[in-house]
């Protein structure tokens, strides 16, 4: 089996080159499994793109049983650019919520709350849906997180 492969890397040039980074890449989101990494979390206001600065953010394990409430990871405020960075275990799947007032902008009626694993954060990025404003659109990068949150309306604080 090695000779047919050697055989036909031999007439086909660079086969190997892209057999072996095909290879890499499907295998560096199990690789980072265990380990810990930087997760850059940035929260946006879902409704003008503006940064959710110097607000209360809170990064919970969400891989905990539902029935009991969530350990949380970190908890902190986001600087002037609505950005707060933590370091992770890649194995943990994570939630992340704004300060007391605020609210995700996600769908109506969607009872959970969005969860991201940090391995595919650090591998890919992440985004979550912006429901507030479809016209701000964010493209992911590695170790990043995007998170689009609001102020709650006066019904919301009401209720």
């Amino acid at each position: 089996m090695l000779n047919l492969f050697v055989a036909f890397t031999r007439y086909k040039p660079g086969v190997l080159m892209r057999i072996s980074s095909a290879l890499v890449l499907a295998c560096s989101p199990a690789l980072l499994i265990g380990q810990s990494a930087q997760v850059h979390i940035r929260m946006v206001d879902g409704r003008n793109g503006h940064p959710w600065a110097k607000k209360h953010i809170e990064v919970y394990d969400a891989t905990s049983d539902p029935r009991y409430l969530p350990k949380t990871l970190f908890e902190g405020k986001t600087d002037e650019h609505g950005d707060f960075v933590v370091g992770l275990d890649t194995s943990v799947v994570i939630g992340v919520t704004g300060s007391t007032g605020s609210q995700r902008c996600l769908t109506k009626g969607k009872s959970v709350a969005p969860q991201w694993r940090v391995a595919d954060i650090v591998a890919r990025g992440a985004v979550q849906e912006n429901t507030c404003n479809f016209k701000i659109v964010v493209t992911p990068t590695p170790g990043e997180l995007v998170v689009f949150i609001r102020p709650e309306t006066l019904k919301e604080i009401l209720d």
